[in-house]
């Protein structure tokens, strides 16, 4: 009877952990849809700041992708949130009415255990050549960003 018990116990925790990996990578998926329409509204603009922010949004979502890859759902999640914050102050820059598509719903607001205003990318998660592809990004350059993992299919 313990080891029925036990077995139940180690498939609940498993499958709460597989719907965690499928709830984070539908996050960071729908993160990697803002960073498109970003680009797409961008383009029709010649906004340097505009291209700056979309840049950054694009290297946090970047480092999501190596967290989530890594196993550490946790700082996939919370670099993917950062980056889909980014992407929504862009939008409401440029007065797009995406933003309230891409908010974050209550439920997923609570998956962060840290703020995401007060964390940066630290210059160790990147590797120097992910981070120039990234600087060189124009916004205009739909191929190149292609071209860098910013989404998981």
């Amino acid at each position: 009877m313990r080891n029925l018990i036990f077995t139940l116990m180690i498939f609940g925790v498993l499958f709460l952990k597989s719907q965690d990996k499928d709830q984070i990578a539908g996050f960071i998926n729908k993160s990697h849809i803002a960073i498109n329409k970003v680009q797409k509204e961008g383009m029709q603009l010649s906004d340097k700041d505009l291209e700056v922010n979309f840049k950054e949004a694009v290297k946090f979502q970047m480092a999501s992708i190596k967290y989530y890859k890594a196993g550490k759902l946790n700082e996939a999640y919370e670099f993917s949130y950062k980056s889909r914050m980014i992407c929504i102050g862009i939008f409401n820059g440029i007065n797009k009415l995406y933003a309230d598509y891409f908010n974050p719903t209550d439920t997923e607001k609570q998956l962060m255990t840290s703020d995401d205003k007060t964390f940066s990318l630290s210059p160790d998660v990147l590797n120097p050549g992910e981070t120039a592809k990234a600087d060189n990004l124009k916004i205009t350059d739909i191929q190149k960003l292609r071209e860098l993992e910013i989404n998981l299919n």
